[in-house]
């Protein structure tokens, strides 16, 4: 833990509230009730023996009366898991009656075919019956009765923080921001936390289509050019450079391997909030021909009614969590279904999901069937053919083959083809199949066991759910808050406090020591009353319940012992719900009721420290894989994705510290997940011409004597729709054109000595009317069909300066256009086009331009003039990386450039990406902070202690960041994007390292040690289905550094060179 965090606040638990006064002998009145009911039964027992029983048999008579007397003692004075016996015995005789086994079956079918089944159905398991947009129809869930209440709901999906990052001050403000919020409810809620596993099916196949896809495809028009000098590639690892197609069997390898060494976590937060009342059916529904149309009446008047209340609450909950800077959005139509089963049916759902068809089949016939008994008629509907089968994966806990011959009957009636029809969502919900035992429930494929949180330490602290929230197992934790009215409490409390003041006078009278809980309990009562009374203090009774899922009962085992140490390490007391599993699953699905009941009574003050919407995770199913969180969740981020105000970034870091390797990586994942992306990168080093080339791109010098060239006067991009253009074009292109070659001409021929300066205004009008006519010549005119005609040199302007002999001015002007046609600086201005503009990767080469202050900024006109051109009639989504933006930014022309991409290239869906290793210049320099403030996703390498200083000033960072920021590793990031703060650990295969990696004094891994990634073969994340145990050990080698300068490790137990995985 941080620094910062060793001494959070501490806040007072009122542990004793409601304690029972004791009233004889240090008693309280149940036990006094026990042991009287015991000590009469005992004494009738002695009484009847003795009219049976000879008086010599004393001792006989004696030991047969004292079982119900010691039986008393036993349950006035022992307690388990902090519940007493006799309510483990109502328990138990509950458990008893309940069925054990229910199985997918059609109710209807089976009475009119005359069989019967000593299974229930597990349809009735289900609460949800019908989704009116967001409004969820609910009846409780039972499996010995069909409900005849109904309840509507609505969900919220709650946006996340990162606790660990935040300073103490605003850890504290949100800590207060939460308890406000627990202080104004009015109403009950239920906070659900889902840790499922993350899918990662889609990325997958979005890489095997790569993997896949033929050469032609990926070949772009155009050819690079065939000058040798512009082909510079490192000798010793000349020929040795993965292509496109391995690099992406790599990037799968790499991440199927990554699922099954770690359990990756997609962490959702979810805010239940339900009608006030239950509503029944009428009891003139069952009469006849008018019960029906009444009936439907009284529903659509119910669901208007419940619709309204809702609204009002999810407003009022939004707004709440709005002040405490935690977004949320209202779930809807088949995303409310989808939180449902993948509550109910875990990750059964994530492999079979409920099919966009089937919901509004199972939707379509909702408001007009609200009236009548849909339970009946559900029965009547079959499940989704993709359900699972309960036959698979045969437990022990049912060893009847009748009973398995049943269930497989079941099911494979329930999947005939010729009976998908009439579909409920109950039914498309149900799992297969359902099992109770003592200490696990099994539901279709998967175990769940139960674990109930019944007692809190005196002290808790801030984020004291920081560890659990973090843990990487898969869970769902819930919270069922119930506020308590004031007034009562009040009375309560001062009942109870005349109580023990009154038990303390006699305690004092008799001379007897005072009872300490008594002591603390009143203190309890003191200290609240006054709180309470000024609104200050709000009493809550929490149901807190957790739950941990695994396909084996050794497993579940395995991982709820997991979750109650880190419970217990919290110091929060927590046992699991023997016998009550089922009912915990049920408290744990988001529908806002608690069967199970085990609450706790507690301040809105200690609660607000169990802030539950804490989490590290930022993932978007259209996201790159950047990396993973220290808590094991995956992080793809889409740049253009929901909640992305833009799609610029900044990156920052010392020289060293991975910069340059994660934008490599970075831009490698970004094409191969996207084909249709188009990335630029504008390269002041050089070095990204070996990955340019890997990935089918072209990589253009700006330099003297480049056998490149892009035509500065082109007005529109090769290859443009022209009768589209002319449909869309507004306003006159020429003449914008001929003002964007007035900044290009006043670079090249203003005098730089000695200072850079500007043409004069009698040089500037010459040169408009020298423009124009060029234009003329070559057939372009203000007309847009003329645009597409091959555009003018820069030969001849001087040509037609040059025709005008009287004109000192032109003369001079053509002169000194002469060194960029002919001279030492020709070729790079002077020549058409000979480069192809729309492959997938094109790279800027300005590691000539480093010395020269003429050709820089030119060359930064050519290139913002490129993309401005493109941007604006090739429109597609694309990402320009610019690393050592310093170098540019520190020229005038590089600043004015850069600022008007990030002010107006997100306009024309173009994301820029900066990168300095001076982040405390970047953010002072005027142009510089605009770029960095303009870009919502920053990513924060290490830094030295003056650049950690001012990417705190600018970007807000606490002082945890701060001090993190000093000391991270070169295979970790911080990211900041919007509100979200997360450490991220970057990784990478050996064939994505060859091209990453810049450091000389590493050696690039072999490329023998993977073999399997270069295979074309798709290669599968879903978990196969097993009849037995599953041997799911694994081992996860230590991460070696890319930056060091050691060899790659050679440890042929290794599990990282195994498996090639290696980060970065």
């Amino acid at each position: 833990m941080d620094d910062s965090s060793i001494f959070p606040r501490r806040h007072t638990t009122p542990t004793h509230l409601g304690l029972p006064d004791k009233l004889l002998f240090g008693l309280t009145a149940r036990q006094l009730l026990l042991l009287l009911l015991g000590g009469s039964l005992s004494y009738s027992f002695w009484l009847r023996l003795g009219v049976f029983l000879p008086p010599s048999w004393l001792l006989v008579r004696l030991i047969s009366a004292l079982p119900p007397v010691l039986l008393s003692f036993l349950v006035a004075f022992v307690t388990l898991h902090n519940r007493p016996l006799e309510l483990w015995a109502l328990v138990g005789l509950c458990y008893l009656l309940l069925p054990k086994t229910a199985v997918w079956r059609r109710l209807a079918s089976s009475s009119q075919s005359g069989k019967s089944s000593k299974h229930a159905s597990v349809q009735r398991l289900v609460p949800l019956r019908d989704i009116f947009h967001d409004v969820a129809c609910l009846a409780p869930s039972t499996l010995d009765s069909q409900p005849s209440t109904r309840l509507y709901t609505a969900v919220l999906e709650v946006q996340s923080t990162n606790y660990v990052l935040l300073s103490p001050e605003e850890q504290q403000r949100l800590i207060d921001g939460y308890r406000s919020f627990l202080l104004a409810l009015r109403f009950p809620i239920q906070i659900l936390v889902r840790s499922q596993r993350m899918d990662l099916t889609p990325y997958v196949q979005r890489l095997t289509d790569a993997v896949n896809q033929p050469a032609s495809a990926i070949e772009q028009q155009g050819s690079p050019p065939s000058a040798s000098e512009d082909k510079q590639v490192l000798p010793k690892q000349q020929g040795h450079f993965p292509d496109r197609t391995t690099l992406a069997a790599a990037h799968r390898h790499a991440i199927v391997t990554l699922q099954q060494q770690r359990t990756l976590l997609d962490r959702r937060f979810y805010l239940v909030v339900r009608a006030s009342e239950e509503l029944h059916l009428p009891w003139y529904g069952m009469l006849p021909l008018i019960g029906s149309v009444l009936t439907k009446t009284h529903r659509q008047e119910q669901l208007s009614q419940a619709q309204r209340e809702l609204d009002q609450r999810v407003m009022a909950l939004t707004e709440h969590l709005s002040g405490i800077g935690l977004a949320s959005r209202r779930l809807s139509g088949k995303a409310l279904a989808d939180l449902l089963d993948q509550s109910m049916r875990g990750e059964a759902a994530l492999r079979f999901p409920l099919s966009e068809s089937l919901f509004e089949q199972a939707t379509e016939p909702a408001l007009s069937a609200i009236n009548g008994n849909e339970e009946d008629k559900g029965n009547t509907r079959q499940p989704a053919l993709s359900q699972e089968n309960p036959a698979s994966g045969r437990s022990d806990d049912l060893d009847d083959d009748d009973e398995w011959e049943e269930m497989d009957e079941m099911e494979e009636e329930a999947h005939g083809e010729d009976r998908i029809k009439n579909l409920s969502l109950h039914d498309l919900l149900a799992p297969s199949c359902l099992m109770v035992v003592p200490d696990h429930v099994r539901v279709g494929e998967e175990y769940v066991r139960g674990i109930a949180v019944v007692g809190l330490p005196r002290e808790i602290v801030d984020g004291a759910l920081s560890n659990l929230l973090h843990l990487d197992e898969i869970m769902e934790i819930t919270w069922h808050l119930h506020p308590q009215p004031t007034p009562a409490l009040l009375r309560r409390l001062l009942r109870e406090q005349a109580q023990y003041r009154s038990t303390q006078r006699i305690n004092e009278r008799r001379g007897s020591n005072q009872d300490p809980d008594l002591t603390v309990a009143q203190a309890d009562a003191e200290r609240l009353l006054p709180a309470l009374a000024s609104g200050q203090e709000r009493l809550i009774d929490v149901g807190f319940y957790v739950a941990a899922r695994a396909r084996s009962a050794e497993e579940v085992q395995a991982h709820s012992q997991r979750i109650l140490s880190t419970l217990h390490n919290s110091l929060l007391s927590a046992h699991p719900t023997t016998l009550e599993h089922l009912e915990t699953f049920q408290a744990l699905q988001p529908t806002g009721q608690d069967p199970l009941g085990r609450t706790i009574t507690t301040t809105s003050t200690a609660l607000a420290a169990l802030m539950p919407f804490l989490s590290e995770a930022v993932s978007m199913p259209s996201g790159v894989f950047l990396g993973v969180t220290p808590g094991g969740e995956p992080i793809l981020l889409d740049p253009w994705g929901p909640g992305m105000d833009n799609p610029h970034e900044f990156w920052g870091g010392i020289s060293g510290a991975g910069k340059s390797f994660a934008i490599k990586l970075r831009i490698m994942h970004e094409l191969l997940v996207h084909p249709d992306l188009q990335v630029v990168v504008i390269d002041p080093a050089g070095e990204y011409q070996n990955m340019t080339e890997a990935m089918g791109g072209h990589s253009i010098r700006i330099a003297p004597g480049s056998a490149q060239s892009i035509n500065p006067f082109d007005l529109v991009p090769p290859g443009l729709d022209l009768s589209r253009y002319v449909q869309l074009q507004q306003g006159d292109r020429l003449a914008e054109k001929i003002q964007n070659l007035h900044s290009f001409l006043d670079i090249l021929l203003a005098d730089y000595t000695p200072t850079p300066g500007t043409l004069k205004s009698e040089e500037k009008s010459l040169l408009d009317k020298v423009l124009y006519e060029v234009y003329a010549r070559a057939g372009i005119t203000a007309d847009p069909w003329t645009h597409g005609r091959p555009a003018p040199l820069l030969q001849d302007v001087a040509l037609v300066l040059r025709q005008d002999k009287k004109n000192k001015d032109a003369l001079r002007l053509a002169d000194r256009l002469q060194r960029f046609i002919t001279g030492s600086m020709a070729g790079l201005f002077s020549r058409p086009t000979n480069v192809a503009l729309d492959v997938p990767l094109l790279t800027f080469d300005l590691r000539e331009m480093r010395g020269g202050s003429e050709i820089k900024p030119a060359g930064i006109f050519l290139i913002s003039e490129f993309l401005w051109t493109q941007a604006l009639y090739h429109p597609k989504p694309r990402r320009c990386y610019i690393d050592e933006a310093w170098s540019l930014i520190r020229h005038q022309e590089g600043g004015v450039f850069l600022e008007r991409m990030a002010r107006e290239f997100r306009k024309h869906a173009v994301s820029v990406v900066t990168i300095t290793q001076n982040p405390e210049q970047f953010v002072t320099d005027p142009h510089g902070s605009v770029i960095a403030q303009n870009a919502y996703t920053k990513v924060l390498k290490r830094l030295d202690t003056i650049g950690s200083r001012a990417a705190r000033t600018a970007f807000g960072l606490s002082q945890t960041e701060e001090q993190r920021l000093t000391t991270l590793d070169q295979k970790k990031a911080l990211f900041l994007i919007g509100s979200k703060r997360l450490i991220v650990e970057i990784t990478a295969s050996p064939e994505e390292y060859i091209l990453a990696h810049t450091d000389p004094g590493t050696q690039p891994p072999s490329l023998s040690v993977q073999a399997e990634p270069a295979t074309s073969q798709a290669i599968s994340t879903r978990t196969p289905r097993t009849r037995g145990k599953r041997n799911a050990t694994r081992s996860v080698a230590a991460p070696q550094d890319p930056d060091s300068s050691s060899s790659p490790a050679t440890d042929a137990d290794s599990t990282a060179e195994r498996t090639g995985d290696k980060n970065v």
